[in-house]
C-alpha cells in the first residue's frame, strides 16, 4: 500500500511525471522546484543523497560514465540517452573587492542553447558544507520550457549536483569551470588515486573545502579526467577545462591541468596553480598560451579591474558581466545563460538569467530565501 502511495506521489509532482525516482527525499527535491523567472530561472532545494563518495569511488572518466552513474546510483533507469549540444565556449569569471572590503566573484556562463534556463540549487548534504550553485539542466536533457510543460518527466532533476557550472559554499569558497578549446583532454593516471570528472571535482570542492588552499589540496588527491565536447577531432585538438577558485579571504587562483614540458611535452598531466583573479577560455600556463590567443573579453576584464584597482561595487561587478555577455547569432537563442555575482563575505548570489539584467535576483544560503 505504501509503495502504491509513493508511486502516486511521484506521478503528481508539480503536475508532471517523475517515474524514475527511488525515495521520498528525491520526491521532496523535485517538489521543491520553483519558477522564479518564467521559463528562465528556477530554484531547487536539493534534499536527497547524491552519493558523492560513490561517484568518486566509481572512477568515472567520461561524461557518458557520469550519466551512467546517475542512472545506476540515483534513478531507476538502466541507461541515459547521449545529449547533443552546440559548442562555442565564451565564459568569463573574475574576483573583485567592494569598497567596504567584501569579496565578490563574478561569472558569465555562456553556451549555445535554443531555450536558455538556469536552476539555482541549494545543497545541504550531511557531513558536507552547504552550498548554492547554478545548474545547467540542458546538459542532461531538460530545458526551461520542459520543466513546466506538464508532460516531461522531471526525474533527471536528481542529477543537478553533477550539472553545476559554478557555485559557492557556506564558508565562502567559490568555483566555476571554463572551457579550453584545444590542447587535448587532461588524463591523469596517478597510482592509488580515484578518478573524477569536471563537475564531480567541483562538487567535491564545494562539499569538502573551506578555502582555496584546501580545495587545491583536495584536487591533488585525485586523478582528473577532462572529457572535451568535440568528438571527431584528433586527441591533441580536443577540449580541456580550467577553474577559477576564490574564497572569503580574497585568495584567488586559476587551476589548469597541463602536460609537463609544455603544449607538446611528453610528460604526465599535472595540476598548475596560477595566481590570477580573472579568466576566460585560453590557457594561462607557461608554454600553453599558443593554443589560442587572448580575446577581447579577457582584455576588458583586465582593463576594468586594473583601472578600478580591483575595487567594484556589486552593481559594477554585474555591469562588467553585462559588458562581457555574448549575443546569439539566431534570433530567440541565448548565449549568456546567466550572469551571477557571488558575495563571498555575505554568502549571497545575485543572478541575471538569459541575458536579462533588468531584474537581478538575490538568494543566499539562509533558509528564509528558500521559502
Amino acid at each position: 500500500m505504501k509503495f502504491i502511495l509513493f508511486l502516486t506521489l511521484i506521478s503528481l509532482l508539480a503536475g508532471q511525471p517523475a517515474q524514475l525516482l527511488r525515495n521520498r527525499q528525491q520526491v521532496r527535491t523535485v517538489e521543491s522546484l520553483t519558477e522564479l523567472e518564467e521559463g528562465r530561472l528556477f530554484r531547487l532545494d536539493y534534499r536527497a543523497d547524491y552519493r558523492l563518495q560513490d561517484f568518486i569511488e566509481a572512477d568515472l572518466n567520461s561524461k557518458e560514465a557520469v550519466q551512467g552513474g546517475v542512472a545506476e546510483m540515483l534513478l531507476n533507469f538502466s541507461s541515459m540517452p547521449a545529449s547533443s549540444l552546440a559548442w562555442r565556449p565564451a565564459c568569463s569569471a573574475f574576483q573583485a573587492v567592494t569598497p567596504e572590503g567584501e569579496v565578490l566573484y563574478g561569472r558569465n556562463f555562456d553556451y549555445d542553447f535554443e531555450e536558455g534556463s538556469a536552476i539555482v540549487m541549494r545543497t545541504r548534504s550531511r557531513g558536507s558544507y552547504k552550498s548554492v550553485s547554478l545548474v545547467s539542466m540542458d546538459h542532461v536533457g531538460l530545458s526551461g520550457p520542459q520543466l513546466t510543460d506538464g508532460e516531461t518527466d522531471l526525474s533527471m532533476l536528481v542529477a543537478a549536483p553533477y550539472a553545476m557550472m559554478d557555485g559557492m559554499n557556506e564558508k565562502g569558497l567559490a568555483v566555476s569551470v571554463l572551457a579550453l578549446t584545444g590542447g587535448g583532454c587532461a588524463c591523469q593516471y596517478g597510482e592509488g588515486k580515484h578518478t573524477v570528472m569536471t563537475t564531480v571535482l567541483m562538487r567535491l570542492m564545494l562539499d569538502r573545502a573551506a578555502t582555496v588552499d584546501e580545495a587545491v589540496a583536495l584536487c591533488r588527491e585525485y586523478n582528473f579526467f577532462a572529457d572535451g565536447e568535440q568528438r571527431n577531432v584528433p586527441p591533441a585538438d580536443k577540449d580541456n577545462y580550467h577553474f577559477l577558485l576564490s574564497d572569503a579571504s580574497g585568495r584567488t587562483v586559476v587551476l589548469e591541468y597541463v602536460k609537463e614540458g609544455g603544449l607538446h611535452g611528453k610528460g604526465p598531466w599535472v595540476l598548475n596553480v596560477i595566481e590570477q583573479r580573472f579568466v576566460t577560455n585560453f590557457y594561462l600556463s607557461d608554454g600553453w598560451r599558443a593554443v589560442i590567443r587572448p580575446d577581447d573579453r579577457y582584455a576588458r576584464m583586465r582593463d576594468t579591474l586594473t583601472s578600478k584597482e580591483g575595487i567594484l561595487t556589486e552593481a559594477e561587478a554585474m555591469a562588467l558581466l553585462q559588458s562581457l555577455a555574448q549575443k546569439a547569432e539566431r534570433k530567440g537563442d541565448v548565449r549568456t545563460q546567466w550572469s551571477v555575482v557571488y558575495n563571498l563575505t555575505r554568502r549571497t548570489a545575485t543572478i541575471c538569467p538569459a541575458g536579462d539584467y533588468s531584474r537581478p535576483r538575490t538568494l543566499s544560503l539562509r533558509p528564509r530565501d528558500w521559502r
